[in-house]
């Protein structure tokens, strides 16, 4: 399921300059280790939550300072690095 939500915010964020893609991939990563076996009471992996508000706002072609929304502390962390 994780690689299917990847897959689709890597084709939905076509509209983005490469190098928004690239950290906005990068946090997506980031948050991948750092929920790494977390889960939702419902069982869900904690990072499908973040995926799926992603996705919304891309369908908006928002800019990659909104996509920080779904991801604030890992976007935050990777733009510091």
């Amino acid at each position: 399921m994780l690689i299917d939500m990847k897959r689709s915010l890597r084709e939905r964020s076509v509209y983005l300059d490469e190098e928004d893609r690239l950290l906005v991939e990068k946090a997506i990563v980031f948050a991948e280790r750092a929920h790494h076996g977390q889960r939702r009471m419902t069982g869900e992996a904690y990072v499908m939550h973040p995926y799926h508000v992603c996705e919304i706002v891309m369908e908006y072609e928002a800019d990659v300072t909104t996509h920080s929304c779904p991801f604030p502390n890992e976007l935050t962390i990777t733009i510091l690095w």
